[in-house]
């Protein structure tokens, strides 16, 4: 799999892992929503991150990111949000709209708007998502999404030169 210069779709913990690791890579093992992660997935993904031509993100990205950020401690919240302000400043924003996420019912209910709006922006841009959900990138495999699971990616150097 080449991860070199993909159009990328970073579902929400693996986008909260960048986030929380550009503000203070101390705070990633701190945080309860990025606890499980190491400084190093950090620097895996923020390769990952750095050789990507485009990074998209959905509306459902940004307000689940959005409401874990505010579990970040109070004193930290306000230089935190500055840092995911300039960060969100340089993706792209794919809308999908409620009519296409509505669509396919059965699905919906089984995994949510959030990774239902990545499905459909994938599906619709030649884009990898990169995600940490085992269930979830079964189920979008299956409807041929190329997908990512990032847990599968520790332990490779996929970057050799």
């Amino acid at each position: 799999m080449n991860l070199n210069s993909p159009n990328l779709i970073l579902d929400t913990p693996i986008l909260l892992l960048y986030l929380v690791g550009s503000y203070d890579t101390d705070y990633i093992t701190r945080f309860k929503r990025t606890y499980k992660y190491t400084k190093d997935d950090y620097e895996y993904i923020k390769e990952i991150i750095n050789r990507a031509k485009k990074i998209y993100i959905t509306p459902q990205i940004v307000a689940e990111v959005s409401n874990w950020s505010f579990e970040i401690d109070e004193g930290r919240i306000y230089t935190y949000m500055k840092t995911l302000v300039e960060k969100f400043k340089n993706y792209l924003e794919g809308y999908i709209k409620l009519e296409a996420l509505l669509k396919n019912e059965e699905l919906l209910v089984k995994i949510g708007f959030t990774d239902m709006s990545i499905i459909e922006l994938a599906k619709n841009i030649d884009c990898l998502v990169l995600t940490d959900d085992f269930p979830f990138s079964q189920r979008a495999n299956s409807i041929g999404c190329r997908v990512i699971n990032f847990t599968e990616l520790r332990g490779y150097n996929w970057f050799k030169d």
